[in-house]
């Protein structure tokens, strides 16, 4: 499962940086937050990833709806954390992924594009 988290989070966050300062069109969401297509592109690729190893977890991200939220295992994304800075074109953000079982953390990502950083916790444990 680590695997594939960090699979995810090094896809979505390049993804990602094919369009750092490109100047991305903005949108915003009802709470008055900016989104990119980036943004939008990158979680729906976490997404795919997820879907194709693990249908039966849950997924929780900023951009989409929830799905299955009441797993075992859920997925939590955000696929450009720091997005005002991505728009400002400024290095200062990255790709969040974590992984809960029976809501408590048990795998952490953070995916730092612009310098192919890439941080990673978890819980030393078998998972069946």
């Amino acid at each position: 499962m680590i695997d594939v988290a960090i699979d995810a989070a090094r896809q979505a966050g390049n993804l990602a940086l094919k369009y750092f300062k490109s100047q991305p069109k903005v949108t915003y969401k009802p709470d008055n937050t900016p989104v990119t297509r980036a943004d939008r592109e990158a979680e729906q690729l976490i997404r795919k990833i997820i879907a194709k190893k693990f249908p039966d977890h849950g997924i929780i991200g900023e951009e989409f709806e929830p799905t299955n939220p009441q797993a075992r295992f859920k997925w939590v994304i955000d696929p450009i954390d720091g997005t005002k800075d991505f728009i400002r074109s400024l290095p200062l953000w990255a790709t969040f992924l974590a992984v809960l079982e029976n809501d408590k953390p048990i795998i952490g990502i953070v995916y730092y594009p612009p310098h192919n950083e890439i941080f990673v916790a978890g819980r030393i444990r078998k998972i069946r």
